[in-house]
């Protein structure tokens, strides 16, 4: 019975492989009439259901990674500004010249720790991917505690005498401007309609349900679930044409697949193909029963397999002074 049952299973899968062959290329030559647009010499061009996406992605991109720059030179102004204001109308003491060494190396030294912070920050996908709020805010967080640190540090190895309250003030306003700044941008983009991105949510269970509900309460990052499709709808995509024709059915720019368990298992063939079309998509796993800000991935090398460590934070150390500071 068993046997049979994958037989049948098999045979499945293979009739819908075959009639995806034959019907790809009529499918393609009817994109093709319906909206792809001529170019000079008269020949239509393929039809693409991705591109948008990633210009969208890159053009905010861009304007972040420029907001977070202007947010880093007024913090360091600001915070030049303020330390000044302190020691001269406030104590009446003097205050070093702007233009001398000692503030000219206090400027490099921020400089070169910000450009690193960008970096770093764009190697988390700041500027390539839309991240949840607070876990943006966090590793904001955690570049201005850096900085702070690594500035104090560098200023007492090397006996610097420059104002340690404009060292410290540049890191602090740093984080307070850089949300805000963030904030201020993604504002303007949504006026001019370039944050929203609309979305297809594949899935009808409880992790759908739980998925739609987070992307609403998280409008930070922009997508708009404009439409839910059931696993057994998409069972046909067996083919990168076939992910591409569903969202130009549904003018979509990225797709969220969030399946139960035995629908992912069933769909290992479409996800397949989903992941060689190279279609903007998130993979949302099923719930497991653990909070997922205790789930560290870990990868194991060239090997397909993903495995989720529970960690508790408070036995971090970091977090374990953190606590502590706070009690005390």
């Amino acid at each position: 019975m068993t046997y049979t049952t994958q037989k049948t299973e098999v045979e499945e899968t293979q009739d819908l492989f075959d009639l995806a062959r034959l019907s790809d290329e009529v499918t393609a030559l009817a994109h093709v009439a319906r909206r792809a647009p001529a170019n000079d010499a008269g020949v239509t061009a393929a039809p693409t259901a991705y591109p948008d996406f990633f210009r969208t992605v890159r053009k905010t991109g861009a304007v972040l990674a420029l907001t977070d720059v202007v947010a880093m030179m007024i913090a360091f102004v600001a915070a030049g500004a303020a330390a000044w204001a302190y020691n001269i109308l406030y104590l009446g003491n003097g205050f070093q010249s702007f233009t001398d060494s000692t503030s000219l190396q206090q400027l490099a030294v921020y400089t070169l720790l910000c450009m690193a912070a960008v970096l770093w920050l764009d190697a988390k996908g700041h500027y390539r991917q839309r991240l949840p709020y607070w876990e943006a805010a966090g590793h904001i967080a955690t570049v201005v505690i850096t900085g702070f640190m690594v500035s104090g540090f560098a200023e007492y190895v090397s006996k610097d005498s420059s104002s340690r309250l404009w060292m410290g003030l540049s890191w602090l306003l740093l984080g307070f401007v850089m949300i805000i700044g963030r904030g201020l941008a993604r504002n303007r983009m949504r006026k001019n309609g370039l944050w929203q991105i609309p979305a297809l949510m594949i899935g009808n269970g409880r992790t759908a349900q739980d998925a739609e509900d987070a992307l609403l309460t998280d409008r930070s990052m922009g997508f708009c679930i404009v439409g839910k499709v059931s696993p057994q709808d998409v069972r046909a995509c067996v083919t990168q044409a076939h992910w591409k024709h569903l969202m130009m059915q549904h003018g979509v720019k990225h797709l969220f697949l969030a399946l139960e368990g035995q629908d992912m298992e069933r769909m290992q063939v479409n996800i397949r193909a989903l992941t060689r079309a190279r279609v903007p998509c998130s993979i949302i796993p099923p719930w497991i029963g653990l909070p997922s800000s205790t789930l560290s991935p870990h990868h194991i090398f060239l090997r397909d397999v993903l495995i989720l460590h529970d960690t508790n934070r408070l036995t971090l150390p970091m977090s374990r002074v953190m606590k502590r500071s706070f009690d005390i």
